[in-house]
């Protein structure tokens, strides 16, 4: 951490979230939804006749390519707070964000310290609340199962 925050790669994983969910919006609601995550004003949808592309994912598109890339972290801030996001994303996102910002170092013992502190029973009997706090800094859905020979 603490390197430059890499740009292309948040606008490419913002474009994932936002633009190739253009099925999810009516075109009347695309300019809500960029106001709202602090994307420009797309271009106004124009008569069908045209032979330009209006289509919403064309508007979307062109929202997210008119941002500069300084407001790239709101933007991408704003889709963590607003947006539906898998457990991978809701990371790579987070991961891309804090690229750039300072972190503490914490070391292995601390760790163990703090997780031999936990006691699991009090967790185990509010399981779904449990899964839930688990799910928020790891992705879960990703794992490999572990059976017999692993």
């Amino acid at each position: 951490m603490g390197g430059q925050m890499d740009a292309a790669g948040l606008r490419a994983l913002v474009d994932e979230i936002v633009v190739r969910q253009y099925q999810l919006v009516r075109h009347e609601d695309i300019p809500a939804l960029c106001g709202a995550l602090g994307m420009p004003a797309p271009p106004p949808r124009v008569a069908p006749q045209t032979q330009t592309d209006n289509s919403k994912h064309t508007r979307l598109k062109l929202s997210l390519e008119a941002l500069p890339d300084a407001q790239l972290p709101t933007v991408a801030r704003s889709v963590l707070a607003h947006r539906p996001l898998s457990a991978s994303q809701r990371n790579r996102l987070q991961d891309l964000l804090w690229q750039d910002t300072a972190c503490a170092v914490i070391p292995v013992r601390t760790r163990r310290e703090l997780a031999a502190a936990c006691c699991l029973e009090d967790h185990i009997r509010y399981s779904d609340s449990f899964m839930d706090l688990l799910t928020s800094p790891w992705v879960l859905d990703d794992d490999v199962p572990v059976g017999p020979g692993r």
